[in-house]
């Protein structure tokens, strides 16, 4: 199932390597239901899973731009990867 879904293979990847990630920030700009997304996350995730149903915003600082999270909530010390999907 992860092969179909990239981010689900690249969390899958590292984690083979010792590496668990906390945070998982989705933002997804088409409608879906959470009940859809949730029954398709494996239940190791689920803490860390943050679902935001909106389109991110490029305005520096706006808190819809995930850069503006990320710098205002993590820090040097933070292991950050940002996997990005171009839709057209």
């Amino acid at each position: 199932e992860s092969y179909r879904q990239p981010a689900l293979w690249l969390i899958n990847l590292f984690r083979k390597f010792g590496f668990y990630f906390d945070h998982i920030y989705a933002y997804e700009l088409q409608p879906t239901p959470p009940d859809e997304v949730f029954a398709r996350l494996p239940p190791h995730l689920m803490p860390a899973y943050h679902w935001i149903n909106v389109g991110i915003n490029t305005t520096p600082g706006h808190e819809l731009n995930p850069f503006t999270s990320l710098l205002s909530t993590f820090n040097e010390d933070d292991l950050i990867l940002v996997k990005l999907d171009i839709d057209t």
